[in-house]
Parts: structure tokens; sequence; C-alpha cells
């Protein structure tokens, strides 16, 4: 990792993860903790790339606050939300989802490949709450 992918990072993570974490707490009415490890994007070959063309936010955070928007469309679904959801792991690389004791692990890849949609977070979270 060098300077410019430091920097894309850094750019990345008040362009996109700051506004990301205030749209989440409005969505859902309250903080959730929201975790991403920008390691693996600091460090992955296509660091740039990724950056420049919002990867980040295409795989993993519009999906969760697609997935988070629907969940917490009526009221049921916010004090379902507020009651079991207590953080988010975000994790860029291809993985598995899980939620257990009201944590939501998302191991989302950035490049395309292995991405989970909108309705498998949905799903996940659903059915953990």
């Amino acid at each position: 990792m060098g300077l410019a992918e430091r920097k894309a990072v850094a750019a990345a993570q008040a362009s996109e993860f700051t506004p990301f974490a205030t749209k989440v707490k409005e969505i859902c009415g309250f903080d959730v903790k929201l975790n991403f490890d920008w390691s693996l994007i600091e460090n992955h070959s296509e660091c740039v790339w990724i950056i420049e063309n919002k990867k980040c936010s295409s795989y993993i955070f519009d999906r969760v606050t697609d997935c988070l928007t629907q969940v917490c469309a009526d009221d049921m679904g916010k004090e379902a939300v507020k009651a079991g959801l207590k953080e988010i792991n975000m994790i860029a690389k291809a993985g598995d989802l899980e939620f257990a004791n009201g944590t939501l692990t998302i191991r989302n890849d950035v490049t395309g490949n292995g991405a989970f949609d909108t309705d498998q977070i949905k799903a996940k979270l659903e059915k953990g709450l």
C-alpha cells in the first residue's frame, strides 16, 4: 500500500462512508455501530479503481441502506431493528452473511464476484430479528 492507496481510502471514508453512516442513522432512528475493514481495500491490487468507481458503495453501503430502508418501512420493522440490531460489520471480500447476537456481518466482494444483493441481506437480517 502506497500513498496513492492511502489517499484514495481517506477520500472514500469522507465521501462515501460518512454519508452512509448518517443515512443508516436516519433510516433506523438510532446509532448502529458500523465497522468497515478499510485495510482490505488499501491492500487490494485494484484499490484506486475500487475507490474511483465507488465499488464500496455499490456493493456494500448502498445494499445495506436499501435493506434497512425496506425493513424499517413500518413501525414493526423499525422496532425490530432497534431491539435486535446493534452492529454491522462489512468486510470487502467474498464470503458469507451472518447475523448473530445483534451483529450483522456481510462479506461482499467489491469487484463484483461473489457479492450478496439487497434481498439476500434483507432475508438474513429479517430471519434474525
